[in-house]
């Protein structure tokens, strides 16, 4: 649902304000958020977030996917002029200088509990009420997204 989804996205944003002094998980949980399935303007802001941190961190190849990919929301022209200003610079450059657990190309969801990626093919349990995922290892434990039904429970 999209409320959880916006539960789920704001739980990566505050984790990503508490690894203040943690540039390369900062980096990540900023990739992680953008794809939550949000509005597009929430969308557009939080790759123009995430372009922002890798191209800080000098991983270029990322930042310009990220430019990609908010160039595919045809964003205002002064934020399309930024994200291709961003690409041209990364595609001189095109290299990740620091290793990330993030991988744009193979699809995932987000642990609500780790802030982590569940890649395609991992086992993963779901909260019944929120629809939120989690690592197997959360199975049983009460969700921490809408604080109400057990992970993993079966509701018919």
């Amino acid at each position: 649902t999209i409320v959880s989804e916006y539960m789920n996205a704001l739980l990566v944003e505050m984790k990503r304000r508490e690894e203040a002094g943690n540039p390369n998980r900062q980096a990540e949980l900023a990739a992680y958020f953008t794809h939550f399935k949000l509005q597009p303007i929430h969308q557009s802001l939080s790759l123009r977030q995430a372009m922002s941190t890798m191209f800080k961190l000098k991983n270029f190849n990322t930042a310009a996917t990220i430019c990609h990919r908010l160039l595919e929301l045809n964003p205002p022209l002064k934020i399309a002029q930024q994200a291709r200003q961003v690409l041209a610079a990364c595609e001189k450059q095109s290299s990740d200088a620091v290793e990330l657990n993030y991988d744009p190309r193979n699809p995932f969801v987000i642990c609500s509990e780790t802030q982590t990626p569940i890649y395609r093919g991992s086992d993963y349990v779901s909260c019944p009420m929120c629809k939120s995922k989690f690592l197997p290892k959360f199975n049983g434990q009460k969700c921490r997204v809408c604080k109400i039904a057990k992970i993993g429970a079966k509701v018919s």
